[in-house]
């Protein structure tokens, strides 16, 4: 893939809606595990389980909204060199 503003645009476009995705699995982690009801050490498990796996989803959400950002600021790099290239 060479590096047009067009392509950089298109990847970071790609990764806004893998951050998407993970921002939906991470309110159906959150809705579908609020019912639940454990009881004893499985309960404090799966609680932790589901917390750190929270935490993870936000970390990768995160990253990709990082790596979308600087993905557009290469692609406005790209666009101002295309500009001064004759």
């Amino acid at each position: 893939m060479s590096t047009t503003p067009q392509n950089l645009e298109r990847a970071a476009q790609r990764m806004r809606a893998e951050a998407r995705r993970l921002h939906d699995i991470h309110a159906d982690l959150r809705r579908t595990t609020r019912a639940m009801t454990w009881q004893g050490p499985a309960a404090e498990r799966f609680e932790r389980s589901v917390a750190r796996r929270e935490r993870e989803i936000d970390e990768q959400r995160d990253l990709l909204d990082f790596l979308a950002r600087r993905l557009d600021d290469a692609a406005d790099a790209a666009r101002a060199l295309e500009r001064k290239t004759p």
